[in-house]
């Protein structure tokens, strides 16, 4: 939402983690917002930022030290299909052949040569679900945003982005967008 507004142009805030931080107070300020008072949920959300940030700082970091490791495993060329896998499984840890091969600009058949190759270097790793399309995950994200819904909880509720709803949600996104640097 923030990234379609232009709010932010580079990353995604994650707002939800101050959110959760205060479910009761978040749910008093919806319960305002609905008769009517705005003021409530702008603080909510302004707290929320705040609280959200370090959350955020320390999950970019981790994020850059994954692209780093992989750049160094993988060696992609500048430019190369590889290379643009590797930034998508950044952005979409979990994704269909279908997505990567959008996002790379190659043929569906072309892409399963690198997914593979991606795979053999333990970068990736490859499901076939019982309904629906194959997904191909990029467990060391999905573990650093597992690892994000820990330190925003304390482990005191569930996050909404787990490992199976992102493949769920891999499974049925539409057309990936390109990765913004």
């Amino acid at each position: 939402m923030l990234r379609r507004s232009t709010l932010t142009t580079n990353v995604a805030v994650p707002v939800s983690a101050g959110l959760l931080t205060d479910v009761a107070g978040y749910h008093a300020a919806l319960t305002s917002y609905r008769k009517g008072d705005v003021t409530p949920i702008v603080s909510q959300f302004a707290t929320a930022s705040l609280r959200a940030m370090p959350n955020g700082r320390q999950l970019l970091e981790v994020l850059d030290a994954i692209d780093q490791a992989w750049t160094s495993a993988a060696r992609p060329r500048r430019g190369s299909v590889k290379g643009k896998i590797l930034a998508y499984a950044l952005e979409r840890p979990a994704f269909t052949a279908e997505m990567a091969a959008a996002a790379a600009g190659v043929s569906v058949t072309n892409v399963y040569r690198y997914l593979k190759e991606l795979q053999e270097t333990g970068i990736l790793a490859f499901k076939a679900e019982h309904r629906g399309p194959a997904v191909w995950r990029a467990p060391d994200v999905l573990s650093a945003v597992d690892a994000l819904a820990e330190r925003r909880t304390g482990g005191a509720t569930q996050l909404v982005m787990t490992r199976e709803s992102v493949s769920k949600a891999a499974a049925t996104s539409p057309v990936p967008s390109p990765r913004v640097r």
